[in-house]
This record gives structure tokens, C-alpha cells and sequence, in this order.
């Protein structure tokens, strides 16, 4: 009984555990577009016809006869595509056990990415919560902190379907004695506009 006692304390005061109840997102939101379609004229195969519901625009044709032979004729074209991300964040996190006392600073580290096609006037966001609470029993609460190095993922920065963006973020615990600790926090993910820098258009 002596060995099992004396084992569980070294085990208790060894161990120090930080779950963090977070689930890993894979998002596809669509923001910004219902979509254009191009598709031949059912009355008519050899016309094309095409909606965009977003900029309320769709195929129009018109008439010339001999007398407008000399004229320039404009044609606008207009198109839609809905946006879509995927976001990678952590579920799990541990906390570095290994220091004890006042002087001493607990931590951890975490890695967030995004990849996306989305509009040049709309962000991907990642902001974690900037503080959370650890609890571990018979003890008082403590408070960790959170920092991210970037929270806002843009087209300006490089997003692209195709290539994928990181942020580091790191984690402080203060306080922190022998014991089974935990806690949680919030990751707020999604998409929205932005003032985000992008080439101006005109539009007709």
C-alpha cells in the first residue's frame, strides 16, 4: 500500500496535463457569390446564354444592321465564384511541466495555417481567446495567456487556393505547482470582409 501511495504522488507531481477542447476545423463557407453559369440556350443550341446572380448581370445580345458597320462596339463581361477556406488549428495542447516557482513560466507552442480561394476584399480570421483558466483539484485557478503572431489571412498576403499560410502561437502559464492541470480556450474562425488592400475596378 506504502509503494502505491508513494508511486501516485510521484506521478501527480510529474504529471501535468493541458487539454484544451478545441476541435480541428476544416471549413468551406461561402461567402461572397452564388456563382455564374455560362450554358447554351435550350431553344436555341447554338446561342449562349449565362446568369450571375451576385452582380445581377446575365447574356444579353443585340441587333446591327449595315448602318452601324463603322461603330466600335463594347461587350462587358462579368463573373462570379464563391469563396471557399480550410483552416488547420490545434485540438490538443500540452504545457511544459518541467519548471516550478514564482521566476518561472510555464509554456507551449502552436502552429495555425489557412488555405483558400477567396475575394480580394475578404479575410480569413484565426483569433484565439487572449487569456484562459487552468484548475487543477485542491488548488487555486490559474491564468494563462495566448498570443498569435498573425490572425488575418488575405489574397494580399498570398492566400490562394493552392498555397497554404502558418501563424506560431504560443502559450504562458504562471504559477503553475504539482498537480493534473487543464483548462480550455476559444479559437474564433471565418470569413469576412476586409479593408484590405486590392486593384480597384470599374463597373458598368
Amino acid at each position: 500500500m506504502k509503494n502505491i501511495k508513494k508511486t501516485l504522488s510521484i506521478v501527480l507531481a510529474v504529471a501535468m496535463l493541458f487539454t484544451l477542447a478545441l476541435p480541428t476545423f476544416a471549413a468551406s463557407t461561402t461567402q461572397n457569390s452564388y456563382g455564374s453559369r455560362d450554358f447554351h440556350d435550350n431553344s436555341n443550341s447554338s446561342v449562349y446564354v449565362g446568369k450571375d446572380l451576385t452582380q445581377n448581370k446575365q447574356t444579353t445580345y443585340s441587333v446591327y444592321t449595315e448602318e452601324d458597320g463603322d461603330d466600335e462596339v463594347a461587350v462587358l463581361v462579368y463573373a462570379s465564384q464563391a469563396s471557399t477556406y480550410t483552416v488547420k488549428v490545434p485540438a490538443v495542447l500540452i504545457v511544459n511541466g518541467a519548471y516550478v516557482g514564482a521566476d518561472r513560466t510555464n509554456d507551449f507552442g502552436y502552429e495555425v495555417s489557412a488555405t483558400g480561394n477567396i475575394a480580394g476584399d475578404e479575410e480569413v480570421y484565426i483569433e484565439p481567446d487572449e487569456s484562459f483558466t487552468m484548475s487543477s483539484i485542491g488548488k487555486d485557478d490559474i491564468t494563462g495567456t495566448i498570443t498569435q503572431e498573425q490572425t488575418t489571412f488575405t489574397y494580399a498576403d498570398g492566400l490562394r487556393y493552392d498555397a497554404t499560410l502558418t501563424s506560431s502561437g504560443a502559450g504562458a502559464v504562471s504559477g503553475m505547482t504539482a498537480g493534473l492541470w487543464h483548462g480550455d480556450f476559444a479559437i474564433q474562425i471565418g470569413l469576412r470582409k476586409c479593408a484590405c488592400p486590392f486593384r480597384q475596378h470599374n463597373t458598368n
